[in-house]
């Protein structure tokens, strides 16, 4: 008996003799087509802006239905869509998703305190998800900071309610400085006011715990922070294009899901440009992204500017599992609640 890739090829029992030359070549033949129908199918990867000509393209060269006489194709389960491997999630619970960050002493971006307008300082929450702070537990594992983690729980308000006296504040002898809104707490900073602490919600959590759900492949490690446009000859390739992979690890369906990549550039000062995908993941599926490390755009006076990849943030606002921003992303308006 002879193996191929899990195909088999029956020999006859009896003393085997030379084969003539025509009976060679067809048995060449039939080991390639044995090697072509049981080698593996290639993964499906879907291309920045060209989703739906993907989808045409499958259809395409998808194999015969049962229907004109072909069996349908049969393919095994990875761990991540083994029911048995994946997160369980109450329905009717109330779920979050995002990186786990600890609040530090005078930050803009996580401040674990604020100065307010009375001179006095009050401390805040020591780790905060996302944009929003974290209360609730009683101790987090230090190794979980900078994690992508999932917290049981409930958003309340106002954040007010949470914050303790600790002392006068120190003197404002810091110079002014510009601060994009992007990267500044919803608190409005360290140095903010009563009245815009008490429009800003918390999270009270329950449990905490790790989780995989975005992962990037960049080959790019090192690139210029702004792209240098129509001189590809003379700075070399822009880049190669990275892969974005969600995967869905949890037992419900993630729907409303929006994949923002995130690129920098612009004209002038570097700005923020986010090319939004929308879809949603059944228990188990993962979808893949190719994007370029790079874009540009003309504008109406004629003028190339181009913008260079950044990151990407995965944001999901409905449903039992919410999945939050960066703290140092702010939904465009068009995204917002």
């Amino acid at each position: 008996m002879l193996k191929w890739a899990g195909c088999s090829l029956t020999t006859p029992s009896s003393r085997l003799q030379r084969p003539s030359r025509p009976a060679f070549l067809l048995t060449l033949w039939m080991l390639w087509l044995l090697a072509a129908a049981c080698a593996p199918p290639r993964p499906e990867v879907i291309r920045h802006g060209h989703e739906n000509e993907q989808e045409q393209e499958h259809e395409k060269t998808s194999a015969p239905s049962a229907e004109e006489g072909a069996e349908p194709m049969q393919e095994e389960p990875t761990d991540a869509e083994n029911p048995d491997t994946l997160l369980s999630i109450d329905p009717n619970g109330s779920y979050f998703i995002g990186t786990l960050y600890e609040n530090a002493p005078f930050d803009p971006t996580l401040p674990d305190g604020y100065c307010l307008e009375d001179g006095q300082r009050y401390r805040g929450a020591t780790h905060r998800l996302g944009r929003q702070n974290l209360f609730g537990l009683d101790a987090i594992d230090p190794s979980l900071s900078f994690q992508t983690v999932l917290v049981r729980g409930e958003v309340r308000t106002p954040l007010t309610d949470k914050l303790v006296a600790d002392g006068p504040c120190p003197p404002d002898d810091s110079p002014e400085r510009q601060f994009r809104s992007d990267w500044m707490s919803d608190e409005g900073g360290y140095r903010t006011t009563r009245e815009k602490l008490e429009s800003v919600s918390y999270v009270w959590a329950s449990s905490v715990e790790t989780i995989s759900l975005l992962t990037i492949d960049d080959p790019n490690p090192q690139r210029p922070r702004k792209m240098r446009l129509g001189a590809a000859e003379e700075d070399g390739p822009a880049g190669q294009d990275i892969t974005l992979t969600v995967q869905n690890p949890l037992s419900i369906e993630l729907s409303d899901l929006v994949l923002l990549v995130h690129y920098e550039g612009g004209r002038g000062k570097p700005m923020p440009k986010y090319e939004p995908h929308h879809f949603s993941l059944a228990p188990g599926e993962a979808r893949a992204f190719v994007v370029p490390p790079g874009i540009e755009e003309t504008l109406d006076e004629g003028r190339l500017v181009g913008w260079t990849y950044a990151g990407a943030h995965l944001v999901c606002r409905k449903g039992p599992v919410r999945i939050l921003p960066s703290a140092y992303f702010q939904l465009p308006e068009e995204l917002g609640e």
